[in-house]
């Protein structure tokens, strides 16, 4: 990718009980820097798009590339609030 250059970001996830407003999607985007850290991570929280058919939904957004160099990212799904969830859900980071 080049600077300037929009990465877009598309992800469908199924949420089973959950709502598009119980979870944040996200992509996190940043600099390597060895194996497994992140220099100056971005965090872009993806949009539900409209329909949702047997608890699955799909969730996208756009990341404009303002630097260059070598990137690593990574999509993170985390409960957005406790609220009436079970303390299982509430504790929700998935990676992928």
């Amino acid at each position: 990718m080049r600077v300037g250059e929009s990465l877009d970001v598309r992800v469908t996830v199924e949420l089973g009980n959950l709502t598009p407003e119980d979870i944040a999607v996200e992509l996190v985007l940043g600099h390597t820097r060895g194996t497994t850290d992140l220099e100056a991570p971005a965090v872009l929280v993806l949009d539900p798009i409209a329909g949702q058919k047997n608890g699955v939904r799909t969730f996208e957004g756009q990341h404009k590339i303002t630097r260059s160099g070598s990137f690593s990212y990574g999509i993170r799904i985390r409960a957005r609030s406790s609220g009436d969830l079970d303390l299982s859900t509430r504790d929700l980071v998935l990676w992928g």
